[in-house]
This record gives structure tokens, sequence and C-alpha cells, in this order.
């Protein structure tokens, strides 16, 4: 029993989160070497989340990867609104932004959004390279 509480304590807390992609599974991704990533665990207004920027190795940062939950994931559409659109990501809810080439998704226990830097010129980071990365973290 004493081992039993913990436990339920950490699934009610809303940790369990997607994983942080590996540099190299990034690299295989988006065609390049070099990446190295930096992650921050944030608490805002009660809600725990990670944010793992990944950067190429001449430090020019490649995207966000936004880890969370399924709840969080549904208070991330409800915050975008109208600037949702589907997105297909095999095995997975997922919309996209329709304003910049965001990629957000949730599987049964997590949740994770892909953001491309805006000022990244190359690599270009497709749909596809989103959908791969994004399903990846799932």
């Amino acid at each position: 029993m004493k081992l039993l509480l913990p436990l339920i304590s950490l699934l009610l807390s809303g940790v369990a989160q997607a994983a942080e992609l590996p540099d190299s599974v990034v690299e295989k991704t988006l065609g390049v070497s070099g990446v190295k990533h930096s992650s921050k665990t944030q608490n805002k207004y009660g809600i725990r989340f990670t944010d793992v920027d990944y950067q190429d190795g001449k430090g020019q940062t490649l995207f966000t990867l936004r880890l969370g939950t399924p709840d969080q994931y549904t208070m991330w559409k409800q915050a975008v609104g109208d600037d949702a659109q589907p997105f297909s990501v095999p095995g997975a809810e997922a919309f996209q932004y329709k304003s910049f080439k965001a990629v957000c998704a949730k599987s049964a226990a997590v949740a994770a959004c892909v953001t491309p830097d805006f000022l990244l010129k190359s690599p270009v980071i497709t749909d596809a390279h989103l959908q791969a990365l994004v399903k990846a973290a799932l």
C-alpha cells in the first residue's frame, strides 16, 4: 500500500508525458547533423509541461517540442480555436495551426506539439517532417 499511494499521486498529477526525441532521430528525420537539445520543465497556471529546444550543429534553433498530457492537448486545441485544422498523424488525434506550421497531437496517454523556428530557412521543415517528429514523440 505504501508503494501504491505514490504511484496514484504520480498518475493523478498529470506527469505522464511524451518523450524527448533522441538527437539521432531528429538528425535522420531532418537530414542534418550535430543536433543537440535542451529541455526545461515548466509549471504555469497549475499545469506542468516540458519544452525541448532542438538546435543544429551551428546553434540554429530547428524546432521546439512541447510535451504534455492529453488534457493539455485539449486545452491547446481550445486556445487555438478557428486557427486549428485537422492534421494526419497515424494512431493519434492531431491538428495544425493554419497561421503557422506547428502541429499538436495526442495519444491515449500523452501529447506533443512540434513548432518549427519561424526564422529557420534551412532545412525546410515539411508537413511530412512534422508528422514524423510528432509520431516519434508519442
